[in-house]
């Protein structure tokens, strides 16, 4: 995992990490649940994702759309040193 960056979204109700996988993957990851919570599939036309700074909006976006009304306490995009 060497230089993977990694997303981290705190929440009301728990913390949810964010990781690129290949290309066009984002693996979604709740620290209350064993296992990946969801992967996302993103589109060849979604070209601004590809950068590492969009990995924390992707995980705010999906907070938002999977766990309604929770409240972002904080959001961090950090480099793996694994």
């Amino acid at each position: 995992m060497k230089g993977m960056y990694e997303a981290v979204v705190r929440t009301t109700d728990g913390v949810f990490r964010a990781y690129r996988y290949g290309d066009q993957r984002v693996m979604i990851i709740d620290d209350d649940l064993p296992g990946i919570a969801d992967q996302i599939v993103l589109s060849d036309l979604d070209g601004s994702f590809t950068s590492p700074e969009s990995l924390v909006q992707i995980l705010i976006s999906w907070i938002y759309e999977t766990h309604r009304g929770l409240e972002i306490l904080d959001a961090t995009l950090t480099l793996g040193n694994d």
